[in-house]
């Protein structure tokens, strides 16, 4: 490797280094500053006309550097970000992945101890000396920093590409068909409040409330007599039952209040006071018979009402059952959501259990309860997800059952 150029660069060069990085940066942050000496370097350790490709080791203010000094960028995928944390940059020939690593080195800092202290951060942004930080960069360049070849694995050299391109199902966004069935944003993935992509939900607020849950009131179970309960209360009693001993909607009187102590139940979810508090979320229970009432087709029915957020469907003949797995795929996939069937294929007898749905939460977001509704609206999307149609049997045949259910579409292990 060559040797470093521990010159330092005169006033009016600097001021020109620093303009130039305040017009591309937005202000002259020393990690640009420092930055713009390392691709300096490192372009100067690369033979002439290569043609090289980036890589840097940090998201912070080193890519700036590299998209300002050289061709390489993000959008035209000749800069590569791998965030380790690491204030390094790489050059490297874009056919025989030879290059140079140009890495900020700690060893190197003793004569420097503002750039030490912010590299390091041993003193907040505030309580650092700016003046003396700009001053200790200029007068160091590339001297800070180590030099090494390096050998970039093949894997990196391969060009990016979106490969096929889905349309969403929910929003309709062209996207790359390797992510799923479902955009990632759809998933689940979005940046943005969920009243940008339901707009007419008119509900969803914004922030961590939205993530967090419905405002529930919370007391304690002798002062919740003549409260209304907003969930299911289950009791076990092993090897005997296992039910919901109080349901959603119920009204507790005094004699309650003993039976809920010896379940263990000593503080209870009310209706508040605030009518609004539930108005952008659908209970487990109302999301369960919905999505169970629409994910039924032809040769089958839901087992309503449904218990503690989940319901069944149950074959209403003879048949085969006939899923359309890409749906249902697309289906677990929306947040806090599930379903799962038998095998598509199956063959089933009249009153047989051939799926299940559920809400996960308690309550369930509004725009993620619409997204789900409409991959199950079979008119929109072409059909059922799930039907058991009437078949011919030879004579000969032997007729068996479905095996047991199955989950091998299913995201989650829940019960159905």
């Amino acid at each position: 490797m060559p040797q470093v150029d521990a010159r330092h660069v005169g006033h009016d060069a600097y001021e020109q280094i620093l303009e130039r990085v305040r017009g591309f940066h937005g202000y002259a942050a020393p990690g640009v500053v420092l930055g713009f000496f390392m691709v300096e370097a490192a372009k100067d350790a690369m033979p002439e006309g290569v043609l090289y490709d980036a890589l840097v080791e940090t998201g912070w203010c080193l890519p700036d550097a590299v998209q300002m000094l050289t061709p390489c960028t993000i959008g035209n995928g000749w800069l590569k970000v791998r965030n380790f944390g690491i204030y390094a940059v790489s050059l490297y020939d874009k056919r025989t992945g030879q290059g140079v690593r140009v890495r900020l080195d700690p060893a190197r800092l003793d004569p420097y101890p503002n750039i030490r202290t912010w590299l390091l951060k041993l003193a907040p942004k505030r309580e650092q000396n700016t003046p003396a930080l700009m001053e200790e960069i200029r007068l160091a360049g590339a001297s800070v920093c180590s030099f090494a070849p390096v050998q970039v694995l093949p894997e990196q050299l391969q060009k990016r590409s979106k490969g096929s391109i889905a349309l969403c199902p929910l929003c309709g966004d062209a996207y790359p068909a390797s992510h799923g069935r479902l955009c990632r944003p759809c998933r689940g993935e979005s940046p943005f409040d969920s009243g940008y992509a339901e707009p007419s939900s008119g509900s969803a607020s914004s922030g961590s409330a939205v993530a967090s849950g419905p405002r529930l009131r919370l007391v304690p179970v002798e002062q919740a007599v003549g409260a209304r309960l907003v969930h299911d209360m289950t009791r076990i009693e092993p090897g005997v039952s296992k039910d919901a001993a109080f349901v959603r909607g119920q009204i507790l009187e005094p004699g309650d209040v003993c039976r809920l102590q010896r379940m263990g139940r000593h503080n209870l979810y009310v209706e508040g006071e605030d009518g609004d508090a539930l108005s952008g979320w659908v209970h487990e229970d109302e999301a369960a018979c919905a999505f169970a009432q629409a994910l039924a087709g032809p040769g089958t029915r839901p087992v309503l009402p449904a218990r503690e957020g989940k319901v069944n469907l149950e074959a209403a003949t003879d048949g085969l059952l006939v899923v359309d797995r890409g749906r249902l795929e697309a289906f677990n996939l929306v947040p806090d959501v599930m379903a799962a069937t038998r095998r598509d294929g199956s063959l089933v007898k009249k009153g047989m259990r051939v799926a299940g749905t559920r809400a996960i939460p308690l309550h369930l977001r509004r725009d993620l309860f619409g997204k789900a509704m409409r991959l199950l609206d079979a008119e929109a999307m072409g059909g059922p997800l799930v039907r058991v149609t009437r078949c011919i049997q030879q004579r000969s045949a032997s007729w068996s059952p479905a095996p047991r259910f199955s989950r091998a579409l299913s995201r989650t292990s829940s019960s159905p």
